[in-house]
């Protein structure tokens, strides 16, 4: 069995000898068993935290101890997509000498930034194609698992369970709306590329029909306006990407006519829409926001925020500093305190100031540049996908240190980017294995 460099061992242990292949023989089981503990992450993370949790810890222990460390350093040190998320990461690591507030907020936000450096560790395991195959179908399947069962929720098909968490009117299951949400327009563009595969009809119009259920899932049973919004952007991307810059018009008008359609027949998300607006046109600036007004406090989330850094914007106030100095700021004032202004770069711009947002933005832009170099077309695609969707989730949510959103983005930046050309040290020749196989049908 090989290693995921593709060398028998890989470890540099000579062949010679009984204990250097009972070691070169270990560390390929080891490595084996990342691979699969990966692809169990991979359906775990939008099923359940506590399956994910023990997936992960399984990935990083068979990381620590399959050996091979040169290689898994050059892996990490030299793949281009790791170099901003490293920086990111360790710009918040040395904010702790400034930070303000509880040791303990400081301690738990920079574990949360961590998965950024995770990112390494999946590299190592999605070297090999077909992981990286077996890892999104993995999550897809964990995703029509969420589709249907939600489909059966709305249809009061499901008994009361507790980790059912639907209510009338919004259909979710495992996850919470904002979450459930964002994941399932994800999803279903996932769906899509997989229809435009398919070698059979049957499959083609199998990943068609979930593709399309998975927006009607987002669009008129799940009450997240985050998820209309990702929907909306995943959706020009693709007219973009399709027809270059006539498909920024196609995206506008597809957008604007197909958003007024949705509005008219869909009640719920009217009524979503009009709270929103309403919210909107009531909030005052001088006026603390009720608890009632989730736009409002949004809004004054942002307000606060804004004039956080103002107060320190080239170091910020340190890495899990933003609870602490949120309450200070808003003490006395009836303002609601919060732990999250929902919205990425306002919590990278409090905690690590300007230096933060610009490296974040590098991650960004290092994503895009990369996902163009990639073999196929669907990985191409779900790459650029999943760089959009963390952008565009950041501005309404704060992706990197929501546990599943920030899982889930480490995890499938590895499986999608594992196979960027020219990587680096550690991707030389690691990556010279079958082509992948074409996706299940």
């Amino acid at each position: 069995m090989t290693d995921p460099t593709g060398t028998a061992g890989g470890s540099g242990v000579a062949a010679a000898g009984p204990a250097a292949r009972l070691t070169a023989r270990t560390a390929s089981r080891i490595d084996s068993l990342g691979q699969h503990a990966l692809v169990g992450l991979a359906f775990s993370m939008p099923v359940s935290t506590a399956l994910a949790n023990v997936f992960l810890a399984l990935t990083v222990l068979c990381w620590l101890l399959g050996g091979h460390y040169r290689s898994k350093l050059r892996t990490m040190i030299g793949h281009p997509i790791m170099l901003p998320a490293l920086l990111l990461f360790a710009w918040f690591a040395l904010s702790l000498t400034w930070a303000e507030g509880p040791a303990s907020e400081q301690g738990e936000f920079l574990r949360k930034y961590g998965d950024l450096v995770l990112i390494g560790a999946f590299l190592w395991f999605t070297l090999d194609p077909r992981v990286r195959t077996r890892a999104l179908g993995a999550f897809a399947a964990a995703m029509l698992l969420t589709l249907a069962l939600s489909y059966a929720a709305a249809a009061g098909l499901l008994p009361e369970m507790r980790w059912l968490r639907a209510t009338p009117g919004n259909a979710v299951v495992f996850k919470l709306h904002i979450t459930h949400g964002i994941l399932m327009a994800l999803a279903a563009l996932l769906f899509g590329l997989y229809a435009r595969e398919a070698g059979r009809l049957a499959a083609r119009v199998a990943w068609t029909v979930a593709s399309g259920l998975a927006v009607f899932n987002v669009l008129f049973m799940v009450q997240g306006r985050s998820g209309y919004l990702m929907l909306a952007a995943l959706l020009v991307l693709v007219l973009i990407a399709r027809w270059r810059w006539r498909g920024m018009l196609a995206a506008l008008l597809v957008v604007l006519a197909g958003s007024a359609v949705v509005y008219q027949a869909s009640a719920p998300l009217r009524m979503r829409v009009d709270l929103a607006l309403t919210q909107y046109q009531q909030w005052d600036r001088q006026v603390p926001a009720v608890m009632e007004s989730s736009i409002g406090l949004r809004l004054e989330f942002i307000d606060v925020s804004l004039s956080l850094v103002r107060d320190r914007p080239w170091l910020g106030h340190g890495v899990g500093s933003f609870p602490w100095a949120y309450r200070e700021k808003v003490a006395g004032s009836g303002r609601i305190a919060t732990s999250n202004p929902h919205n990425e770069m306002l919590l990278l711009a409090v905690q690590g100031g300007l230096p933060a947002v610009a490296l974040f933005l590098f991650l960004v832009i290092r994503l895009l540049a990369c996902a163009t170099r990639l073999p196929s077309a669907r990985e191409r695609m779900m790459a650029a996908a999943l760089t959009t969707w963390l952008f565009v989730g950041g501005l309404i949510n704060a992706m990197l240190i929501d546990h599943t959103e920030s899982l889930v983005f480490a995890v499938l930046a590895a499986v999608l980017f594992a196979g960027t050309a020219h990587a680096g040290g550690g991707r030389r020749g690691m990556d010279r294995g079958p082509a992948a196989p074409a996706v299940p049908t």
